[in-house]
């Protein structure tokens, strides 16, 4: 039985799982490449979303429909990455605790939690990761206004550092939406959609204007005193990034249990399927470059489901076209 999503749940979905990955990404780059980077994939993740909602079926669904039995192996191999994946999160889960050994046991940890979330369905995953969406933006605003006062504007004009190929990873995140769920009626939560837009170039400004944050939000906050004070805000930071990336595992496995459902109709074996290939990964990282995570993403995120919902779309229509046109005839 397919999950569905509404408008709102989805953009607190899509601004609490990108966070995280976002920030470790765009906390290194000049803002104007931040920006840049994301109105371009704003405008692919647009693209994406204004389908899927006028098709109003999830991807693994369509698939078969649209490519037949290929659909099946593009599936499959969806799901695969997807587990890839979860192994660049875990390296990059480093950033919530940058002074401490952190693995096994926060990479462990987020996947325990998230896979008993994709376990128990889609549904209870969706519940549990929008509520914490407007927390965490609250937790992020209260860092960025605590770094207001060390800031110095005057940073921002130092020459652009290039954007990392495997930052799409973080970028395209939110077009996942359509691998484990369809969409459902209402209104999307404007103010969430605008923190997802502005959260890679605010990142990147906030970093870079702060003298030796050395591309890390942890970082930045050590050199942070609040009030003049000796108090810290660093747990505040890694509560914070915690919490995202939770949110940030959840997804690629709620994708792996929605291709299994399709194809065997359990759900549960794509969840442990995917968990078991990434568990190596809360050890050791993946010797793969960054361009494989961003070739992927390209044709997992951006071409795969803009094609399928394109031509779903276009299937809809003509259907609809020769629906009218029969009633047409009918009635003459």
């Amino acid at each position: 039985m397919r999950d569905t999503i509404s408008p709102r749940q989805a953009a607190l979905f899509a601004f609490a799982s990108a966070s995280a990955p976002v920030i470790t990404v765009c906390a290194g780059l000049h803002w104007l490449w931040a920006l840049a980077a994301t109105l371009a994939a704003g405008a692919l993740t647009a693209a994406v979303i204004l389908l899927w909602r006028r098709v109003g079926e999830d991807l693994p669904s369509l698939l078969p429909v649209v490519w037949g039995r290929a659909g099946n192996v593009i599936a499959l191999l969806a799901a695969v990455f997807a587990a890839a994946v979860l192994w660049r999160f875990f390296a990059w889960t480093d950033t919530a605790f940058p002074d401490l050994p952190t693995r096994p046991f926060v990479p462990l940890t987020l996947l325990a939690i998230a896979a008993f979330g994709a376990w128990k369905g889609s549904a209870a995953c969706i519940r549990a990761v929008t509520a914490i969406a407007l927390p965490l933006a609250a937790l992020y605003a209260a860092v960025f206004l605590f770094a207001l006062p060390d800031a110095q504007p005057q940073r921002l004009v130092n020459l652009p550092r290039g954007l990392p190929p495997v930052s799409l990873c973080a970028l395209l995140l939110p077009v996942s939406l359509v691998w484990f769920a369809a969409p459902g009626k209402g209104r999307p939560a404007r103010l969430s959609v605008l923190l997802t837009a502005l959260l890679p170039a605010v990142t990147a400004a906030v970093c870079a204007s702060v003298p030796g944050s050395g591309g890390s939000l942890y970082v930045m906050a050590e050199n942070i005193n609040v009030l003049s004070v000796g108090s810290r805000i660093e747990p505040l930071v890694s509560a914070a990034l915690t919490v995202g990336w939770f949110a940030a595992v959840c997804l690629p496995l709620m994708a792996a249990g929605r291709v299994a459902e399709r194809l065997t109709g359990r759900a549960r074996v794509g969840v442990a399927a995917a968990s078991l290939l990434a568990l190596p990964g809360t050890v050791w990282d993946l010797p793969v470059p960054g361009a494989f995570f961003a070739v992927g993403t390209a044709i997992f995120c951006g071409l795969i489901p803009l094609l399928t919902l394109w031509i779903a779309a276009l299937k809809k229509s003509e259907k609809k076209m020769k629906k009218a046109v029969d009633n047409s005839g009918s009635a003459c």
